[in-house]
């Protein structure tokens, strides 16, 4: 695929405005691996109307389902509730937490809490696990470190190595977030879902896209 014919069919897109086109323009990328399929599947999962569209020509997606009805589901605490993104890379679970906390004004409250996440995203999508390794004085973590929040955040680091410990903090938190509401937290995840289908290799953190 050549770059040509992406540019073209961008073009094409942005001045049309049209799902039909915007469609076109996801599939060549997705073809051409422009568009990793994890991130189409992410933004398919948020209800994006293109992305929906694509997947649902293009192959089976089996991890995407309605953000929203699993929402509610953890929401509600039903046995069993979880958002179905276990079997994604680290780096979008992380990701989903961070768009989810900025989604809470509870969870926003609890600085620590984004803290941890924060250094998670440095290490899994940033490549820098020193995040998960802070430096330290004399055998105490620097200044301006906490034992606790490092040993905190070790702990959720335990998700590098395994996906089960990351999907259940994820869980937790989302749950959290789905509590005080669902229409916030969809809102936010999908604008970060728009924001990678443009810029698949971006590394900005979720809670920070605008």
């Amino acid at each position: 695929m050549s770059d040509d014919h992406l540019r073209a069919a961008e073009r094409r897109w942005r001045e049309t405005g049209s799902l039909e086109d915007e469609a076109a323009w996801l599939t060549l990328r997705l073809r051409s691996g422009a568009l990793p399929l994890e991130v189409l599947e992410l933004a398919a999962y948020a209800d994006h109307p293109a992305a929906c569209a694509v997947l649902a020509k293009e192959a089976p997606y089996p991890r995407a389902t309605a953000l929203n009805r699993d929402l509610i589901a953890l929401a509600d605490g039903r046995p069993g509730a979880q958002v179905q993104i276990g079997e994604w890379p680290p780096w979008i679970q992380v990701g989903f937490v961070l768009a989810a906390l900025r989604s809470s004004v509870e969870l926003r409250r609890e600085e620590e809490l984004s803290i941890r996440w924060g250094l998670l995203w440095r290490a899994v999508r940033e490549g820098d696990e020193s995040a998960l390794t802070p430096a330290t004085e004399g055998g105490t973590p620097a200044a301006g470190g906490s034992s606790g929040l490092l040993a905190l955040t070790l702990q959720v680091g335990v998700a590098l190595g395994g996906q089960g410990a990351l999907s259940t903090r994820l869980n937790a938190v989302a749950a959290r977030a789905a509590r005080g509401g669902t229409v916030e937290i969809r809102r936010a995840i999908l604008r970060w879902a728009r924001h990678l289908l443009e810029q698949p290799e971006s590394r900005l953190r979720p809670d920070r896209v605008d």
